[in-house]
């Protein structure tokens, strides 16, 4: 079984997340996705080494990803939302 395959479920739930920003924003571009999936890794990163997430400054729009992101990602985990 691939990853994918394991985490379908997720990264479908991401996708959507990604989805429900470009509906807002139809001149949503790859790298402004890929911006903001960087910077939610560097902060699932450090938290899964224990370490505070340093804060994150994004422009409007990926915040507005690394946000929903988040927040699909913690109610998961049954930590947030």
């Amino acid at each position: 079984m691939t990853c994918e395959d394991q985490y379908l479920d997720l990264l479908q739930n991401i996708e959507f997340a990604i989805i429900s920003v470009y509906r807002q924003q139809p001149r949503l571009r790859d790298s402004v996705v890929l911006w903001a999936v960087a910077a939610l890794i560097e902060h699932y990163r450090a938290e899964a080494r224990g370490q505070t997430p340093k804060p994150v400054t994004l422009p409007e729009t990926e915040a507005q990803i690394f946000a929903r992101v988040q927040e699909l990602y913690e109610v998961r985990l049954g930590c947030g939302g």
